[in-house]
């Protein structure tokens, strides 16, 4: 009965990861010290298609850098360096829960570890 309990506690989990891939999404000049630049925690959120990934990149364009976050083909990088050159000043991609950030997002991680370690302990004494 416990190990089965543990085994629903991790399979519930991790059917955020399995369905959908959660990415910022934003775009806007950079130097406005606006949310999308320094503080995405505050941006909106969109759920990626299968097979796709979060990106952030940073071109400049008629004199103005600008900052875009949000669900892409694993691909899209290659295809705006073709697109943009030596303008494409950034550009990745990553295939975790909102890891298109300016920062690496581990509080979830460690939120469900010390979810699942409390209540192993729980379980066990």
């Amino acid at each position: 009965m416990k190990i089965s309990l543990i085994f629903l506690v991790l399979a519930v989990q991790s059917i955020n990861h399995a369905y959908s891939l959660v990415c910022y999404q934003c775009q806007e000049t950079i130097g406005k010290n606006l949310a999308c630049e320094k503080n995405v925690i505050t941006v909106l959120t969109e759920n990626c298609t299968q097979n796709f990934v979060c990106i952030k990149y940073i071109h400049t364009e008629f004199n103005l850098t600008s900052v875009t976050r949000g669900c892409s083909p694993r691909t899209r990088c290659e295809e705006l360096n073709a697109q943009f050159g030596g303008s494409l000043e950034k550009c990745s991609t990553c295939n975790e829960d909102r890891c298109n950030s300016s920062f690496i997002n581990k509080s979830s991680v460690v939120f469900s570890l010390i979810t699942s370690a409390s209540l192993l302990f729980r379980i066990f004494l």
